[in-house]
């Protein structure tokens, strides 16, 4: 099954030339929700593993890392805690992930529209220049 906007960029697709298609998937845009959700589970995920290592590891870092409990309210190294961590860490990845696209996307989109306002008055400026 595919979704409504994949077929609309299928049909979109087969009316583009070669040139403007190949433009098109260079340029594509990024979902900030896949983004933002893949970012938000390695953070977790990291921020979970971490917690564990130390739990099973070795007792010097736990100062070092417990200090996260300063910044992420609830946080301590346990087994509670890494659930907390892993909470934390998504929410924290999601919205970084979800910037970084959203960003992307605002700056791609506002490039694309600068090149082709440059494109159109050097169109208009080559059609007054012509006898």
């Amino acid at each position: 099954m595919t979704s409504r906007s994949a077929q609309k960029r299928n049909k979109a697709a087969g009316k583009l030339s070669a040139a403007d298609f190949l433009i098109v998937k260079t340029f594509i845009r990024l979902d900030e929700l896949a983004l933002g959700a893949a970012t938000g589970i390695v953070i977790g995920l990291l921020l979970f593993t971490a917690t564990l290592f130390l739990l099973l590891g070795s007792t010097r870092e736990h100062h070092t890392f417990s200090l996260l409990g300063q910044f992420l309210i609830g946080y301590e190294v346990s087994w509670l805690g890494s659930l907390i961590g892993f909470v934390y860490g998504f929410l924290i990845g999601f919205i970084f992930g979800w910037l970084a696209a959203f960003i992307r996307n605002l700056v791609l989109s506002m490039y694309l529209r600068l090149i082709k306002l440059r494109n159109d008055l050097s169109a208009v400026q080559d059609f007054m220049d012509s006898p």
